[in-house]
């Protein structure tokens, strides 16, 4: 499979993954981010990210600083983003689910 505009190659194993506390929101930010052409793909979250939503939003590390930018401007904001390292997901970056500005708790 190509990678297009606005999509990710299906083998990338350099990715982040972006996780929503609900399906309506991930399919919210699906469609913001396939608005503004953000390159992304929504998959079955792994199970080793805990998560209430068996959904996820997988993004090019090169891209998660845009597609930051869109989930705040269409308040869609996820719980934490987590990159691959390796074989592990690791959390670089946590939201305040509490908070609807988008405050970062943890950015590493």
């Amino acid at each position: 499979m190509n990678a297009g505009p606005g999509s990710i190659r299906e083998t990338s194993s350099d990715s982040c993954m972006a996780v929503f506390t609900t399906t309506h929101l991930t399919l919210k930010a699906e469609k913001a981010l396939k608005d503004t052409g953000v390159g992304h793909r929504t998959v079955m979250k792994p199970r080793k990210i805990s998560s209430d939503c068996g959904l996820a939003i997988r993004l090019d590390p090169s891209d998660v600083n845009r597609a930051k930018d869109v989930f705040l401007s269409s308040a869609c904001l996820p719980a934490r983003i987590f990159h691959l390292v390796d074989t592990e997901w690791e959390c670089i970056m946590e939201v305040d689910s509490e908070n609807l500005s988008g405050t970062v708790i943890r950015e590493w």
